[in-house]
């Protein structure tokens, strides 16, 4: 799972300048959170069975081709949205509580919402997300002991 949001977020570094809410990018990152965790051929498709979220009553929509619809319906209403932080917020509660996908929602919903962000200030998101993936290779400098006698009271 943790390795499956190192490509999601990888797919977003690589592609900041591009990135906007459609439904290939919704695809793409739900191809790549869930694969190895939902049955093969499933990863990035919209499903066509019905699903329950456990422990509620919600019952989602079903049928593949108004969830399409709807996906579309949502992600449209999005690029409408002209603040970054609501357009975040819009993709973070429609995108989970469609439940367009057979599982994995929620993560893609998370990944999906911070599009907008990206695309608001990509240069310093690029370098956010460059140095993620750089961490483990930096040098940790160690902090020096303060000097006691220096301690203010």
């Amino acid at each position: 799972m943790i390795l499956n949001h190192k490509e999601a977020i990888r797919y977003l570094a690589q592609n900041v300048r591009s990135l906007t809410p459609n439904e290939e990018t919704i695809r793409t990152l739900h191809y790549l959170l869930s694969d190895s965790l939902v049955a093969p051929g499933i990863a990035g498709q919209i499903r066509s069975d019905s699903i329950g979220v456990t422990g509620t009553t919600y019952a989602p929509l079903e049928g593949k081709e108004r969830l399409t619809q709807f996906l579309n319906r949502v992600l449209n209403t999005a690029r409408l949205i002209d603040d970054p932080f609501e357009q975040s917020l819009y993709l973070l509660g429609h995108v989970s509580y469609l439940q367009a996908f057979v599982d994995v929602n929620k993560r893609t919903a998370r990944l999906a919402s911070i599009i907008p962000l990206i695309a608001q200030d990509a240069s310093l998101v690029e370098a956010q997300l460059s140095n993620a993936f750089m961490m483990k290779h930096r040098v940790h400098r160690r902090r020096r002991p303060r000097d006691p006698a220096t301690r203010a009271t």
